[in-house]
């Protein structure tokens, strides 16, 4: 970010990304989290507002999004 925090925080395996990241907006509030598996989205995603409020929820199976998802308002509803 232009603030200087860092955007995302995870772990390269390999070059690629491995376990849970996390992504954040530059007002620190969590922004998203994912986790990799062989550099690519496989398991919970999560997505939040920039108010931290959660607004996504959803699974992924080898970089493609699987089964349900559930999608939320602004206030998390």
């Amino acid at each position: 970010h232009e603030n200087g925090k860092p955007y995302r925080y995870g772990v390269y395996k390999q070059g690629m990304y491995e376990g849970l990241w996390k992504y954040v907006y530059d007002n620190g509030n969590p922004e998203r989290q994912v986790r990799y598996e062989n550099g690519m989205a496989h398991g919970e995603m999560w997505q939040y507002n920039r108010k931290g409020v959660l607004i996504q929820h959803g699974f992924y199976l080898s970089g493609k999004e699987h089964g349900e998802w559930k999608f939320f308002d602004d206030r998390g509803k």
